[in-house]
């Protein structure tokens, strides 16, 4: 079983064995489908989160408030610029 911890701090992910924390700062992009939030490290790198794991449709809409105004311009609208 792996938590998700959303504050105003950042996001931590935490399950019986780690603890990995993000300030929002470390996110560089991101990009949203169907099922699925991505929240860009690097180029590479992303933590996944599934939309499943919020218990409704508001939940997920207040995670999108939160990322809207935590991460950078350039995070929010970094799918749509061409590298």
């Amino acid at each position: 079983e792996t938590n998700l911890i959303v504050s105003e701090s950042g996001i931590s992910i935490k399950d019986i064995l780690t603890e990995t924390k993000f300030q929002w700062n470390a996110f560089i992009k991101k990009q949203e489908s169907n099922k699925y939030f991505f929240l860009f490290t690097s180029s590479i790198q992303a933590i996944i989160i599934p939309k499943r794991v919020f218990k409704n449709d508001e939940d997920i809409i207040q995670f999108n408030k939160m990322l809207s105004q935590h991460l950078s311009f350039e995070a929010e609208i970094g799918h749509l610029i061409k590298s």
